[in-house]
């Protein structure tokens, strides 16, 4: 007996650009083995002894990853003056001086300086 099953008696989504819609899946280990049509695919599952799971109608789409991107947060991001890398007040100056001339603000938010790589505060 091999490890698998098959996912029949749905509507099976392997990808949706192109959109393909397909009746059946058969997973072999961790892989997918087949997707199409029903009989085709009942007939792998008797030959190998996979288990079957019927879907009673239900749907199966590719697995999503959750970038986990908090859209509100990248938006400030986007409009604020990246100070990240910099090593001295003069260089932040210097972007600062940089930044305001290709925007048209009256705030200006600035993120990702450590103050404490500072040139000026190592000299201390």
């Amino acid at each position: 007996m091999v490890n698998g099953f098959v996912l029949f008696n749905g509507l099976v989504y392997p990808s949706f650009k192109p959109l393909v819609r397909a009746e059946a899946m058969v997973v072999i280990g961790d892989r997918v083995a087949y997707v199409g049509d029903e009989t085709r695919a009942l007939r792998i599952t008797d030959a190998l002894g996979l288990e079957e799971v019927d879907l009673k109608g239900r749907v199966v789409m590719p697995g999503f990853i959750d970038a986990h991107a908090h859209l509100d947060s990248i938006g400030i991001n986007l409009a604020t003056l990246d100070l990240r890398g910099i090593d001295s007040i003069e260089e932040l100056k210097s972007r600062l001086r940089e930044y305001v001339k290709s925007v048209k603000t009256r705030w200006v938010m600035g993120r990702g300086w450590d103050q404490e790589l500072f040139r000026e505060r190592l000299a201390e």
